[in-house]
């Protein structure tokens, strides 16, 4: 039994030109940092750092 169809479906080459322009567009720039898209409720991911980081001590250079 074929199916059936209605207003909202396309044929085959329309399904086909759809997705070559979702792909053309989707690798047309450069990729964004997910850091920079907000969130659903609109929060930032970006990370504040309250306060600075300390920096890590260096072992001395011994001769061996």
């Amino acid at each position: 039994m074929p199916r059936k169809r209605t207003e909202d479906s396309f044929s085959d080459s329309d399904d086909a030109r759809q997705l070559e322009a979702i792909l053309r567009g989707a690798f047309a720039g450069p990729p964004t940092p997910l850091k920079d898209i907000p969130t659903r409720h609109g929060k930032t991911r970006k990370l504040e750092r309250k306060t600075p980081q300390r920096r890590r001590r260096q072992r001395k250079n011994r001769a061996a």
